[in-house]
């Protein structure tokens, strides 16, 4: 064969492989861009769905805040009489000073931690003044639920005692699900 004809076969084989190597590139190119294009609607539907949970959520949010703020509004405490009167007995803050001493008496638990666990108070959510001489308590100890009403009494030099009026129990199932 002639060396100058083996050059242009040559050059046209190399020739056709480029163009072979261009056209799968862009194949795959084009595969790639349809592919991303179906990501980017499923991430701008996917978009749609989160700022409607959010509208949601934050409508909900605002519901949630109102209806704390009404709780809070009605909830039962001491009357201002009554606050003077602790104040003057010695209490600083009677409502936090009355929950605080509730809180630290773990004698007024109803049982004895099961398996190793402490009972104890809900102290942040679950403890309630509800008036000058009654106050709420639900308390748990990971295996057994309750609720207490106490009667309290605030001594002259500002100590307080503790009676307790009903209790109400409950048992957590397997499940953390309270059974009655």
């Amino acid at each position: 064969m002639n060396p100058g004809y083996q050059r242009i076969v040559f050059g046209r084989i190399i020739y056709i492989g480029i163009i072979i190597v261009l056209i799968v590139l862009g194949g795959i190119f084009i595969i790639r861009v349809k592919n991303l294009s179906v990501e980017l609607r499923k991430a701008r539907h996917e978009n749609a769905l989160l700022l409607q949970d959010k509208t949601f959520l934050t409508r909900e949010l605002a519901m949630a805040r109102a209806w704390a703020a009404d709780l809070e509004k009605t909830m039962p405490d001491l009357s201002e009489k009554a606050k003077a009167e602790y104040r003057r007995r010695g209490l600083t803050s009677p409502h936090d000073d009355i929950i605080s001493d509730l809180g630290s008496r773990e004698e007024l638990m109803p049982f004895r931690g099961v398996f190793g666990a402490r009972p104890s108070f809900y102290t942040e959510v679950r403890m309630y003044v509800l008036n000058a001489r009654w106050a709420f308590a639900s308390f748990n100890d990971g295996h057994n639920i309750g609720d207490r009403l106490y009667s309290y009494r605030v001594s002259d030099d500002g100590k307080i005692s503790w009676s307790i009026l009903d209790t109400f129990m409950r048992e957590v199932s397997g499940s953390g699900v309270p059974t009655e």
